[in-house]
């Protein structure tokens, strides 16, 4: 199952008017990610989650959202981390500016973790460890253009990464992972 692309665009599952009302009441404190702390991830509630699983009952498992805030790219890496059990995860749209967003998702998995190093190198998350990868060689498996009508469910163990943009751009999205 490892090297199969689990990835599907769907229609948004959200009522805009629920996730309004989510994002106003029903968010964790900010918590900051990454060496420069500048894009953060909100946790929502119990009964947030609940509503969104009602939602996404057509895909086995228990899903777990939070709002992502980003202002700096997120390049190559996986999202497998110990608690997304189901290796699926889900990106929903919400808004941008300064760009126009896509997620990419690459021909090329792992089982463990992996974040981009700079000058074609990922390294495992959980070691340190840096591979050498020519990653203008991957062949990309699909490339969702973000827009808010829509969601792109997808493999954690999948390299992927966000479509580059430059200073002052920004998006907010959901993610989810089945735990």
């Amino acid at each position: 199952m490892l090297k199969k692309a689990k990835n599907r665009i769907i229609d948004n599952p959200f009522s805009q008017d629920a996730i309004d009302m989510i994002l106003e009441t029903e968010l964790s404190e900010r918590r900051y990610l990454g060496t420069q702390q500048e894009n953060y991830v909100q946790r929502f509630s119990y009964e947030a989650n609940q509503y969104c699983n009602q939602q996404m009952d057509c895909y086995q498992g228990r899903w777990e959202f939070e709002f992502f805030h980003s202002v700096k790219n997120v390049l190559y890496h996986t999202d497998t981390v110990e608690g997304n059990e189901g290796n699926l995860g889900c990106i929903v749209p919400l808004a941008w500016g300064g760009h126009q967003p896509a997620t990419i998702m690459y021909r090329w998995w792992s089982e463990k973790r992996v974040m981009y190093q700079g000058g074609n190198r990922i390294a495992y998350y959980d070691t340190g460890e840096t591979i050498p990868v020519k990653l203008d060689k991957i062949e990309e498996d699909l490339v969702f253009e973000w827009d808010t009508e829509k969601a792109l469910i997808f493999n954690c163990q999948q390299l992927h990464s966000a479509r580059r943009f430059g200073d002052g751009a920004w998006k907010q999205f959901l993610v989810g992972f089945v735990v």
